[in-house]
């Protein structure tokens, strides 16, 4: 790993003044996710578990999104601690559109990985079997 990260050092030093390595956190990958219309989240809320890691390697699904459990409710504990502090700075930017954030959740806390901003449904991938990531 450290060869791996000087070599990206060399090769991207440049352009990439800022590097950012997260510390790896046991949990269970959970994702919370509401269309946001301007001005406050739309409800109700998305929720994402992704548990691919829960089966033994041979037993796992090729595609990176079989193992997701997906269900809409009110506003959660993940939503209240992540998105829902993010909305006056998306009114801030009159940002309009979905937006999810994806975290790992343990026994200490929620720890939030990345946000994803998306131009599609987010069961769209589900009922055409297609990842709408996979063309990155």
């Amino acid at each position: 790993m450290i060869q791996v990260l000087e070599d990206y050092q060399r090769a991207w030093a440049d352009r990439v003044k800022a590097f950012q390595l997260q510390r790896r956190i046991v949990g269970v990958e959970v994702a919370a996710g509401a269309f946001f219309n301007g001005k406050e989240f739309v409800l109700p809320v998305n929720n994402e578990f992704r548990a691919q890691e829960a089966l033994p390697r041979r037993h796992r699904a090729v595609h990176r999104r079989d193992g997701t459990t997906m269900f809409w409710t009110e506003p959660t504990r993940v939503f209240n601690a992540t998105l829902k502090k993010m909305e006056s700075k998306l009114r801030e930017e009159r940002y309009v559109g979905y937006i999810d954030v994806n975290c790992m959740v343990n026994s200490n806390g929620i720890y939030p990985l990345e946000f994803h901003v998306t131009l599609r449904l987010p069961d769209d991938q589900y009922s055409t079997g297609r990842d709408a990531h996979a063309d990155r």
